[in-house]
């Protein structure tokens, strides 16, 4: 996969900048607040429909206007998206012709991978699920589609339970949906950590980081889930008549995998609870080493890598071990607010960001 042209209009504070990137490294140099993390915003909002740190879409607009604009040109297709800020919507096309956002994601598939990851291992559960079920979602079509869903039915329960009197029929007709979905969510969680895990085995043979062997596993909030997959639509019924009382007390649902979490091990040792702040952040580098080449082999072809204002929390020895483990034949873009050593022989084109404007360095 190769991203030939970007071109932006008024995206933050990018008021106009085109750029026919490098097939391999490269890296965006500049201060803090000039610019570069919006280059890779604009990637990746292209790519995954989100994003990176979470803000809201309205504010990719530059101030004062209310168009913004990403043209990206991916091996043969072009892509466009207009951000209307006055009718407060976004409009995409492929190739010239409407389409829709889902249609771009198949086209543009990119892995970011920002310094607020490293705190994926010591943080909140949800963190360690949004990790998760992007890894899986970007590869899997249906899985977005059940996830929305999935989410959509816990918001209506969670409403419906703080009302009066309780809708009881209403609230089967929830339950019996988050059953199907929840079962399938967790079936594929499940399947994808398999094969993660082979990978992180591969990975701790190659890297040589110094700690045991890691493994990523997941910890169900409902006690005795079941080996049979078969069984985890009738398992997560029987959880759901357990908490019953207690979900009516609470007017929240209590049941299914968006409470469940998952737990980084090395020699078994719980790293969240134990490991060192190196050994947690070995962890993440490993995790998303593993995401980047399962989305290989799922998909035939490397996706974008994205690396915003990674290196700065890296340690030199870290950093230099994670850029030297990625494959050849990968288009990525960095961010940095200074040439660190092996940056100027890795990347093969270099820009100057500074005030909005993104230059090439001669």
């Amino acid at each position: 996969m190769r991203l030939r042209r970007i071109a932006l209009r008024n995206f933050r504070n990018l008021r106009a900048v085109e750029l026919l990137p490098a097939g391999g490294y490269n890296l965006l140099l500049g201060p803090n607040g000039a610019g570069k993390s919006n280059l890779c915003e604009a990637i990746y909002f292209a790519a995954r429909g989100e994003l990176l740190k979470g803000e809201r879409q309205r504010e990719l607009i530059a101030w004062g206007e209310t168009l913004a604009l990403i043209e990206l040109e991916v091996d043969e297709d072009r892509l466009r998206i207009v951000l209307d800020g006055a009718a407060q919507v976004k409009r995409v096309e492929l190739n010239g012709k409407p389409a829709r956002a889902a249609q771009l994601q198949e086209r543009l598939q990119a892995v970011a991978f920002t310094a607020d990851e490293l705190q994926i291992a010591k943080g909140e559960p949800q963190a360690r699920r949004a990790f998760l079920d992007g890894a899986i979602g970007q590869l899997d079509r249906e899985y977005r589609y059940r996830s929305r869903r999935y989410e959509e039915i816990v918001r209506r329960k969670n409403a419906l339970l703080r009302q009066e009197p309780l809708n009881e029929e209403l609230l089967a007709v929830y339950e019996d949906e988050l059953v199907e979905h929840g079962a399938f969510l967790i079936t594929r969680r499940l399947t994808y950590l398999e094969e993660f895990n082979r990978e992180l085995e591969s990975l701790h043979a190659r890297l040589r980081l110094g700690m045991g062997p890691l493994r990523l596993d997941y910890l169900s909030s409902l006690p005795g889930m079941p080996r049979d997959r078969r069984e985890l639509g009738g398992w997560l019924s029987r959880g759901l008549a357990a908490k019953a009382a207690e979900e009516r007390r609470r007017g929240l649902a209590l049941v299914g995998p968006h409470r469940d979490d998952l737990q980084f091990t090395s020699n078994s040792v719980d790293l969240r609870k134990f490991g060192s702040q190196g050994e947690q952040r070995a962890a993440i580098v490993q995790a998303k080493l593993a995401q980047f080449e399962l989305h290989r082999r799922r998909v035939g072809q490397y996706p974008i890598l994205i690396l915003d204002d990674l290196l700065s929390e890296l340690d030199p020895r870290a950093g230099q071990l994670f850029l030297g483990a990625l494959p050849s034949g990968v288009q990525a873009f960095l961010t940095a607010t200074e040439m660190r050593p092996g940056l100027s022989e890795l990347a093969e084109r270099v820009y100057l960001v500074d005030g909005g404007e993104i230059k090439e360095r001669a």
